[in-house]
């Protein structure tokens, strides 16, 4: 297949931004997890073209920055020029996630299986690892378990050219033994 149009030309990572930024109109209030480059440019992408009251808390901090352009980190304050106001820190702002003040959370995840569960934790035995991640902040939990209200988008920015595996290594979110029966159980399908 070759490419369209508004395709052509364009990098996986421009793709991606556009095509999540579709995803946000007026009503989102959103935040992003650390090193989430594509969903920070896809909330501004979406301001400036179609959801101009899209609402972000840039790094859980500074609520509707501007920033003229991105520095070297989503949690650096150099993303919070123009906030219209910066929380006092960045403790608040699980208050207000938990309080259902935010609907959307784009983060990215090391493994993403087909049922949408994320591991951000190990690769590998807990105790033994191959890899030990970052984590994830319980941004990749379910709102059941953390007490967040809204939808998260996980992200993953390497190409998957056999399809999402069945499972996740480590400890993953939703669930993770249960290999997607709950999701899958629940009307939510495979990847």
């Amino acid at each position: 297949m070759s490419p369209g149009p508004e395709t052509a030309g364009s990098t996986i990572d421009e793709l991606m931004i556009v095509t999540l930024a579709r995803q946000f109109d007026n009503s989102t209030r959103a935040f992003n997890g650390a090193v989430s480059f594509i969903p920070v440019c896809a909330y501004l992408l979406a301001r400036k073209t179609h959801a101009p009251d899209l609402v972000w808390a840039a790094s859980s901090i500074a609520i509707d920055a501007d920033p003229p352009r991105l520095g070297e980190s989503t949690l650096s304050d150099s993303i919070w020029e123009g906030a219209a106001m910066l929380s006092n820190s960045p403790f608040d702002f699980w208050a207000f996630a938990q309080g259902g003040r935010y609907n959307t959370f784009a983060f990215r995840g090391a493994q993403i299986d087909r049922f949408g569960n994320v591991n951000n934790t190990v690769i590998g035995s807990y105790d033994h690892p191959k890899v030990r991640l970052p984590g994830g902040g319980g941004m990749a939990s379910s709102p059941r378990d953390t007490g967040l209200a809204g939808r998260p988008q996980a992200l993953r920015d390497q190409p998957v050219r056999d399809g999402f595996p069945s499972g996740v290594e480590g400890h993953a979110a939703e669930e993770p033994a249960s290999g997607g029966h709950r999701r899958n159980g629940a009307g939510v399908d495979r990847l």
